[in-house]
């Protein structure tokens, strides 16, 4: 069962982290663009 909560916590966690990428890059292009 420990393995399934371990499994689960790093795939969110690795989901937020593209999500900031994502978000960090897209708010970098705005700002250049203005």
């Amino acid at each position: 069962m420990v393995k399934v909560y371990q499994h689960l916590g790093l795939a969110l966690a690795s989901f937020m982290a593209f999500e900031y990428l994502f978000f960090v890059s897209g708010f970098a292009e705005w700002t250049y663009d203005t």
